[in-house]
């Protein structure tokens, strides 16, 4: 019997997001709703909890867990969630 090995998908460092990231590209955590709480991370958090179809975390670094951006903006297109790039562009075009 031979030996099987799963190789890894490609990922772009850039593209690795932690919960604190997602929520900061949430349009309502950046406009302040929850600003100065712990709210814009537990959003994610109870994302995680609530849809079994939620992405899985690529891997865990120095304690926390980390996505695929593009994982999570295809599972967000799929429910019509809307976010922001980094630079504040919304959703449409990116």
């Amino acid at each position: 019997m031979g030996i099987v090995m799963t190789v890894g998908r490609k990922i772009d460092v850039d593209d690795l997001v932690t919960a604190a990231d997602i929520a900061a590209r949430l349009p309502a955590v950046r406009q302040g709703k929850s600003k100065g709480s712990k709210q814009g991370p537990q959003v994610v958090h109870t994302w995680i909890a609530r849809y079994e179809d939620f992405p899985e975390p690529l891997r865990e670094i120095g304690g926390r867990k980390v996505w695929s951006w593009g994982d999570v903006k295809k599972w967000m297109r799929q429910r019509d969630r809307e976010w922001v790039t980094p630079s504040g562009k919304p959703s449409a075009s990116s």
